[in-house]
């Protein structure tokens, strides 16, 4: 099996994503900006994982998911 870059990041390292839908003669737009994680993203995403309850189950999943 091969491994293909199917959403390969332009130069400057975004990927900008846009979804439009039309609706009872209205328009919605929905988009989200794909980057490398900076940084301080990275401190910020590990401090929030160390964050986490004790134990497993519900609470420590939403807070491994929130961290994201």
């Amino acid at each position: 099996m091969t491994v293909e870059n199917l959403f390969a990041l332009e130069s400057d390292g975004e990927l900008k994503v846009q979804l439009t839908v039309r609706r009872d003669g209205e328009r919605f737009s929905l988009s989200h900006t794909f980057r490398p994680p900076s940084v301080a993203d990275k401190k910020e995403f590990w401090s929030e994982l160390g964050a986490m309850p004790e134990g497993g189950g519900a609470k420590r999943n939403h807070a491994y998911l929130s961290a994201q």
